[in-house]
């Protein structure tokens, strides 16, 4: 017999040694050796030692909550550096979910294409180069107190004090927090800025010219998930599919659970409506017309909810005599300034003040029957040639909102900037608001009409009214 000499060296003979210690233990311990192996093969749960930070996604108006995990256990010279977010199960909205915007937030945060440093370009320079953050601030700093000492005006033409400083100016965020917001408008105010402005007035200005006058807040009148409760779903004037894709998880879940019937009134084909169950084009710009259409035909066929209208709007209000419209002009306008004297725009008063109510709301001058005669001339014809809708599908959009004048069904309206971003952007809006007074569906369950901002602080930095125009 020949023996093979073994070329093995004494690291490697320990090895051997060592693997034949681990499978005898893993053995005496009840595993198998591929048992041990696989255990020794799974990977330590990578947020074990993270910290947890919770926030909200910053993109749109649904905030979907978001769960920050990071490492740095706090020492002095150790940097925190956030390695995964994922959905917070927790948020009322989102519940978990993420859009691929909201996914991707780990991607933006680490993007070598995302400004961490303050630059500077020189004038006349192509460069931009970095500084520090004490450069930025304190050359800031000094610019503003340069054209503030050159420019501030502490008393107008007729002696009084006012403090003004005209020269400069501040546009305020609307993702930001309304802590923030509240700071930006006493350090530009304090400083006696007067032209300060805010991304929320871009965005939904008609959205408080509108809803402010129809129901005391210019804001989105029901909850996110609320929607879950419509019987009918309007979407005008937005796309909620795309780009609040998160948020229409509830439209979704109406057409599921609820057997809501989603609408969708777009000059495009779009995303959401692809899943509407009845889609009719329209011409941009042309939504009022449509608006007073359906108005019209609410009237005409008597589906509004009689009790509610007569409780909780003004539509029982008598009008002033001297209050007219005619040829497209209110009454009080003025030729020569163009403007309007609003004093007939009122109502009748008795003695004490009170305005007059007829409650049967047949009066010739009731703001019910004005407004039927207002509308009068939007006949389904004129609908069709102002806004390009046919007939049939105006008559049978028109036919499933008249069913939500019921007191068991509501239907909610969504928009967004496809409203707002018109000069007649109010009217539009203040339209739906007319629209859902008449069907009982203001402060019902599923019912509203909910603006869907950009971003997502806009409401609060629209409350806070950080604009020149206040105080």
């Amino acid at each position: 017999m020949t023996g093979t000499k073994l070329n093995i060296g004494r690291r490697g003979f320990l090895k051997i040694l060592g693997a034949g210690a681990a499978a005898l233990s893993a053995t005496a311990m009840g595993l198998s050796t591929a048992e041990a192996q696989v255990a020794a093969a799974v990977r330590p749960y990578k947020l074990l030692r993270a910290k947890e930070t919770r926030n909200n996604c910053t993109y749109c108006s649904v905030g979907c909550g978001i769960l920050m995990y990071s490492l740095g256990d706090g020492a002095k010279n150790a940097k925190p550096r956030i390695f995964h977010i994922e959905g917070d199960p927790d948020h009322p909205v989102s519940r978990g979910s993420l859009c691929p915007k909201g996914a991707g937030l780990l991607d933006m945060i680490h993007s070598h294409n995302r400004l961490t440093h303050p630059e500077y370009r020189a004038p006349g320079s192509k460069e931009w180069v970095r500084i520090s953050w004490d450069e930025a601030t304190t050359r800031i700093a000094r610019l503003l107190k340069d054209d503030r000492d050159a420019n501030f005006i502490a008393r107008n033409d007729k002696g009084q004090t006012v403090n003004r400083w005209l020269s400069s100016g501040m546009l305020a965020s609307s993702a930001a927090s309304n802590e923030t917001g509240v700071l930006d408008f006493k350090f530009s105010r304090s400083l006696g800025m007067l032209g300060i402005d805010c991304q929320a007035r871009l965005c939904h200005a008609p959205t408080v010219s509108a809803l402010a006058p129809s129901f005391g807040r210019g804001a989105m009148t029901n909850h996110w998930v609320d929607i879950k409760n419509a019987n009918v779903v309007m979407v005008m004037g937005g796309n909620p599919a795309e780009a609040h894709p998160v948020g229409f998880k509830w439209v979704i879940e109406a057409k599921m659970k609820n057997k809501a019937k989603v609408i969708v009134v777009d000059p495009r084909f779009n995303r959401t409506a692809s899943v509407a169950d009845i889609f009719s084009p329209i011409r941009a710009g042309s939504d009022t017309a449509f608006l007073m259409g359906v108005v019209r035909y609410l009237l005409a066929t008597d589906q509004i909810q009689h009790d509610y209208v007569r409780a909780y709007t003004n539509a029982a209000l008598i009008v002033r005599e001297d209050y007219s419209f005619d040829d497209g002009l209110f009454s009080g306008f003025d030729e020569k300034t163009g403007g309007y004297d609003k004093a007939s725009w009122t109502y009748e008063r008795d003695a004490e003040g009170n305005a007059l109510r007829d409650a049967s709301m047949t009066h010739p001058r009731s703001v019910l029957q004005l407004l039927k005669k207002h509308v009068d001339r939007y006949t389904p014809e004129v609908v069709e040639d102002i806004t390009g809708v046919k007939k049939a599908d105006f008559l049978r959009i028109a036919e499933v909102i008249g069913t939500c004048a019921a007191k068991d069904r509501t239907l909610t309206w969504l928009y967004a900037l496809g409203w707002t971003h018109h000069t007649g952007g109010a009217q539009i809006i203040r339209g739906s608001a007319m629209i859902q007074l008449l069907l009982g569906n203001i402060g019902m369950a599923g019912g509203g009409v909910n603006a869907l901002r950009g971003h997502s602080n806009i409401q609060g930095y629209t409350d806070l009214g950080l604009l020149s125009t206040r105080i």
